[in-house]
């Protein structure tokens, strides 16, 4: 549990530091760069943690019309693996509300 919690919060520190690095090097505005940073992030980390799905789905799908074969999908259950960059990126999202709410 120690081991999950240190991944996530290093994940969020490194997360954090990008998005800062961004704002500050293209002098944006710091409250969008973390919101859709961290949008795209959480997006991210979705598919990474995800399996089962349309996005699956297709790259069997063109893996099978590259050789030639014939293509039977399979019917699989939606899984989601809630792993340390998943929750990461959500503490991520939910620093930006912090931030938003102590600089508005």
């Amino acid at each position: 549990m120690f081991r999950y919690l240190s991944y996530s919060l290093l994940v969020l520190a490194v997360e954090l530091g990008i998005l800062f690095g961004i704002s500050f090097y293209f002098e944006v505005h710091l409250l969008s760069t973390l919101f859709f940073g961290s949008v795209f992030f959480v997006f991210f980390a979705f598919l990474l943690g995800s399996s089962g799905d349309m996005l699956s789905k297709k790259q069997e799908l063109a893996a099978f019309q590259a050789t030639g074969g014939r293509y039977i999908p399979k019917y699989e259950k939606l899984t989601l693996t809630v792993g340390p960059l998943l929750v990461g990126s959500v503490l991520c999202f939910l620093a930006y509300f912090v931030f938003s709410y102590f600089i508005s």
